[in-house]
């Protein structure tokens, strides 16, 4: 969950397509870098030749373009006023600058000004991509060579890996510091969405059984976590057993605060825990995070996290980190094959949430589908009789209708033909674009996708794993894969996929698996015309 395999997969998928891969390893140049950004259409070349002018420097109205596309904002092209004095409603960049100031991007100078012509500095880009990814900002930061309004936004910068270290901030940035900082920027907010959307499962998991709770059907992910969900989560984690009497905790608690709360459950002595800066460390080592995380680029120890973000830092607790043993000696030992999940507390039936405020978070209606560790507790029967648990079901389970819809005002949807339970075609039109889906089922069974044309997903097949109910259910795949590879949010495009496609179409395999373990293999072909 907390590897980031989603970010893997984006990279199959827009990096080479389907077909051979560059090296990820190799650091991309900043010329490298600026032809990726000027194929996504975010950067222009200053002349009739495109050159990149790496040297040179970038005014504030060229900036406020590539601030606008970067995070894809919606662009007047002909606006009929402009905020600014000093910038007329026929300016070229005044679409641009209107979005970006709208959002929240840019400021001006003062007196009403914009100074679209003046140059744009270190400090200046460094607010703009913080604002860009929502980074919380500490304002009491220390950093120096910077004015005192941006020293909170050039310290997360820098902890981002958004920009440099430099002696002035103040000065001019370069074009190719604005590639760089802009194309860390595009990564960083596509791995961040990639967690938000692998995530979703995690949070069903977590209201299902009680270790998060929703207010009536909303969330709140952009809520700051509360102590009261710490404490939740906690009694949850530990069965109860936890002393939280013996926890000082903030209102609202911040991440250092959260993650003591969390190695603590896990059994890391208190002593073990003094120093805030050590706490990552252990955090990656017992595997609640991996050290990649975008969460550890966007979120300083002294600030609160919101419910995004802590339901993330949870889940990993519960699902994917390993307990802790200490000797007399002090020794910490990990139980590499131990986890909270294995012995927490568990509610009677999994409490169905409904989210209207995150949309695709799934609800389960058994506990086993949640996670192997509870389902081995809950279909164990007791030691006096054999303990591998007895199924009568011996049906595999089946798809019984499937659609994918369609981005457009209003949108549209296309029925997926379905053959024999499990095989489907879907014939798409170039000029489509895929937002989503649905996907029949006859009985509750978990769906897997293992492979993506002669991609072989097996190693990612806990990203690509959804629960689905008795019905219809939304299909993930289609959000998912809308979510990577589509950064400007209109739909996957149908001529993309064509273009990996063979003469049999674009095949996607997989599996149905209901609790008793039937299983039934399935084909989804997306085909076009000739």
């Amino acid at each position: 969950m907390k590897r980031i395999a989603t970010i893997a997969l984006s990279a199959l998928l827009t990096m080479g397509a389907f077909s051979g891969l560059a090296s990820a390893a190799t650091e991309l140049t900043a010329q490298q870098k600026f032809d990726a950004l000027k194929a996504k259409g975010i950067f222009d070349g200053m002349d009739s030749t495109g050159t990149s002018a790496l040297d040179q420097n970038m005014t504030r109205a060229q900036f406020a373009k590539v601030a606008a596309l970067l995070t894809g904002l919606k662009v007047d092209s002909n606006p009929v006023t402009s905020t600014f004095n000093d910038v007329s409603a026929d300016n070229w960049a005044t679409g641009y600058i209107e979005a970006a100031k709208k959002a929240g991007l840019i400021e001006g100078v003062g007196g009403g000004n914009f100074n679209p012509s003046g140059n744009v500095t270190q400090e200046q880009l460094a607010a703009v991509m913080v604002r860009a990814l929502g980074i919380q900002t500490d304002t009491n930061a220390v950093v120096g060579g910077v004015s005192d309004w941006a020293k909170g936004y050039v310290a997360a910068a820098v902890n981002a890996g958004l920009i440099a270290g430099v002696t002035d901030f103040t000065a001019p940035a370069k074009r190719e510091a604005l590639v760089v900082s802009s194309y860390a920027t595009d990564e960083l907010q596509t791995d961040i969405k990639a967690v938000e959307n692998e995530n979703k499962p995690a949070i069903g998991k977590l209201l299902a059984l009680g270790t998060f709770s929703a207010n009536g059907d909303q969330f709140g992910p952009q809520n700051s976590m509360t102590k009261e969900d710490v404490l939740q989560a906690l009694d949850s984690m530990t069965n109860g057993k936890f002393d939280a009497a013996s926890l000082q905790l903030n209102a609202p608690p911040t991440f250092a605060e959260v993650l003591r709360a969390y190695l603590l459950a896990l059994g890391y002595p208190a002593d073990s825990l003094q120093d805030a800066d050590r706490l990552i460390d252990k955090a990656i080592d017992s595997g609640i995070v991996s050290k990649d995380s975008p969460l550890l680029k966007i979120q300083q120890l002294n600030l609160p996290l919101t419910r995004q973000w802590g339901s993330y830092l949870t889940a990993g607790t519960l699902f994917d980190a390993t307990t802790v043993t200490v000797d007399s000696n002090g020794n910490v030992k990990q139980n590499a094959d131990k986890h909270l999940s294995e012995t927490m507390k568990l509610p009677d039936a999994p409490i169905q949430v409904k989210l209207s405020d995150v949309q695709d978070v799934p609800t389960y209606d058994k506990l086993s589908l949640i996670d192997p560790s509870i389902e081995e507790r809950v279909t164990t029967v007791p030691t006096t009789v054999p303990t591998t648990p007895v199924y009568t079901d011996t049906t595999a389970p089946t798809i019984t209708g499937a659609t994918i819809t369609l981005s457009g005002s209003p949108t549209t949807s296309k029925t997926v033909t379905i053959s024999g339970g499990n095989s489907g075609t879907i014939e798409l039109d170039v000029t489509d674009k895929l937002i989503g889906g649905t996907i029949s089922v006859s009985e509750a069974s978990t769906l897997t996708i293992t492979k993506i044309g002669d991609i072989d997903l097996t190693s990612l097949s806990s990203m690509l794993t959804q629960p689905l109910s008795a019905g219809s259910n939304p299909l993930n795949l289609i959000t998912f894969l809308d979510d990577t590879i589509d950064p400007q949010d209109d739909g996957i495009s149908a001529s993309f996929l064509a273009n990996q496609a063979t003469s049999n179409g674009l095949v996607v395999n997989g599996n149905l698996r209901d609790s008793a373990g039937n299983v039934q293999q399935i084909i989804l072909t997306f085909s076009f015309p000739t």
